[in-house]
């Protein structure tokens, strides 16, 4: 059929074993206990939060993602303000964040 020459042996497959159970394949996941105890960490106050610099080492700002839906209405307001205060959304909710909880006023 071709004249290319067979495969060397050192790269030919093993010959497939059969599949081995899991090693909890007879274990209920409800009676499972787990293998250590989860020690939860505490949450960092807001005062440990906001004294953390924010400064990337190449001057940038850094920044968390925020992804959340809002009401209709908090979308017309934060819309409105945007478009009065000639800011972009992210300005507008960081003002917002820091004016109702910033600066350890509350």
């Amino acid at each position: 059929m071709s004249d290319q020459p067979e495969r060397p042996t050192t790269l030919k497959r093993a010959p497939k074993s059969p599949p081995r159970p899991a090693p909890d394949s007879g274990v209920d996941p409800i009676d499972a206990t787990p293998s250590a105890p989860v020690e939860e960490a505490a949450a960092p106050s807001i005062e440990e939060v906001a004294s953390t610099t924010s400064v990337t080492p190449s001057g940038r700002q850094a920044t968390v993602p925020l992804s959340t839906r809002i009401s209709t209405e908090v979308d017309r307001v934060l819309h409105t303000a945007v478009a009065k205060n000639n800011l972009k959304v992210r300005a507008a909710i960081e003002e917002a964040i820091l004016y109702r909880w910033g600066n350890g006023d509350s």
